[in-house]
């Protein structure tokens, strides 16, 4: 799915739902082979086949969609914008662990086009987002979550800059159809052992990232041509590199902690809240479309 950098203002906090994950008329319209199906019967087509056909349940499925969300006025904060910031605008502020020059270094390495890094408001090299001193009506994060070393502090560090009552959107990918698919998904047990306030990656993750990764074209994937885990000529090379570069006190941004589908997602996020380990309730986790990479979701802070 190619990311859609068109910029937007920020949210106002609102009591109005998002739209629900499936939506009848538009399952309807959207799929004429399925015309002949009653109402409950397309309910149960898109639950039992129509998530694992990648079909739209909605169509705020998709990233350029999803956005719309939060395009009303409010304060926001998005988290890890790199070179492509999902919002724009005078009320939206940006939180990153690198600041806007290093931002450009990094960028030109990757031959990214730099020209839409914004200032950096917030900078904290392991992601420690305690330095941020105010709150938003919401906050958002575009391939961010997964990065973090302690998912139950993120989240905690997350309400902490949220009004009661505001929302978190986030873009996460799902490991079935990037890079991460060989990646064991993750479990409400991992991120348990993790709530340890953690602020780097475990030697398991660093070891997973460089050694066990395929591909990350989704096209590929959604046919069933996911590649191999890594080169097996350079396995162990790999394996040995990471136990060097591991480092107790040292944060290595590019490493994916989380492996996430949309139902496990739903489910560690609700068992958090279950918990009292969190207050951010799963209020929509929409479903991967065909032939893309992330799934979108909205949390909701409880008041």
């Amino acid at each position: 799915m190619n990311e859609d950098t068109d910029m937007i203002r920020a949210p106002n906090i609102e009591n109005v739902l998002p739209p629900p994950e499936f939506e009848l008329g538009f399952y309807r319209e959207t799929y004429p082979d399925l015309e002949a199906l009653s109402d409950d019967e397309l309910h149960e087509h898109f639950l039992i086949h129509g998530k694992r056909e990648g079909r739209f349940g909605t169509s705020y499925v998709t990233r350029a969609k999803f956005v719309e969300l939060f395009a009303e006025s409010g304060s926001l904060l998005e988290i890890g914008p790199f070179h492509v910031p999902v919002a724009r605008g005078p009320n939206v502020k940006y939180f990153d662990v690198l600041d806007a020059d290093a931002l450009a270094v990094l960028g030109k390495s990757m031959d990214h086009d730099i020209s839409g890094i914004p200032t950096i408001d917030y900078v904290s090299p392991n992601g420690d987002m305690s330095i941020v001193n105010e709150v938003f009506d919401a906050a958002v994060s575009s391939h961010c979550i997964e990065h973090q070393p302690s998912l139950v502090r993120h989240l905690r560090q997350i309400s902490d800059v949220l009004k009661p009552g505001g929302r978190y959107y986030v873009i996460a990918p799902d490991k079935r159809y990037c890079f991460d698919h060989f990646r064991p998904l993750s479990t409400i047990a991992d991120v348990l052992v993790a709530n340890d306030d953690r602020q780097v990656h475990s030697l398991r993750d660093l070891i997973e990232h460089r050694a066990m990764l395929t591909h990350n074209d989704p096209s590929r994937h959604w046919v069933g041509d996911h590649g191999e885990p890594g080169p097996k000529s350079a396995r162990l090379d790999l394996v040995g590199g990471a136990l060097n570069e591991h480092s107790p006190t040292g944060y290595i941004p590019d490493v994916h902690a989380w492996k996430f589908v949309p139902e496990t997602f739903r489910e560690i996020l609700q068992d958090l809240v279950t918990m009292g380990l969190s207050d951010l309730e799963p209020e929509r986790v929409y479903n991967t479309p065909l032939r893309c990479h992330e799934f979108c979701a909205v949390l909701r802070k409880r008041s």
